[in-house]
């Protein structure tokens, strides 16, 4: 038994001295590109800057007024239906006039809010103009139409 251990650690440090080392292969190395697809998350500290507590103040009772970009609008000789698409496509929303009053002769050159050239149109053609925020719509009435409530004459 005695010869069989030692044949087997003398054929084991015989294999092991007789192999040379091998040298290593070089190894290349490739990162991908750093990328975010969001920003990195906020950093939260156990310091943090707050505000005394104070009673919430009452809400205003003031009507704040609605601000209208200003705009400079200019068509010489133009008509009313040209003049209604152009004002309408300039603050994005659609338009309705009747067609007997589109070719009613419209020369304006102005600078004002969206509602100021609406009733310059309006005054010049002699018809009655309407901007309906709810809708996004510019609307034209003849000037014969006026509101009415149902079931009363005129």
């Amino acid at each position: 038994m005695r010869r069989v251990l030692s044949a087997i650690l003398v054929s084991s440090v015989f294999c092991c001295a007789c192999s040379s080392p091998k040298e290593l292969e070089p190894v290349d190395e490739y990162y991908e590109v750093p990328f975010r697809q969001l920003p990195p998350e906020p950093v939260y500290s156990r310091m943090t800057w707050s505000n005394p507590p104070q009673p919430i103040p009452e809400p205003s009772q003031e009507k704040t007024p609605y601000l209208q970009p200003v705009i400079e609008f200019e068509f010489p000789d133009s008509n009313l239906k040209e003049a209604i698409q152009a004002l309408a496509q300039t603050i994005g929303y659609r338009w309705d006039y009747p067609p007997n009053v589109a070719s009613r002769k419209i020369s304006i050159k102005r600078v004002g809010t969206v509602d100021e050239i609406l009733g310059e149109i309006g005054r010049q053609a002699g018809v009655r103009t309407q901007l309906d925020h709810t809708s996004r719509m510019v609307r034209v009435l003849h000037s014969n139409t006026s509101p009415q409530l149902p079931g009363s004459s005129n």
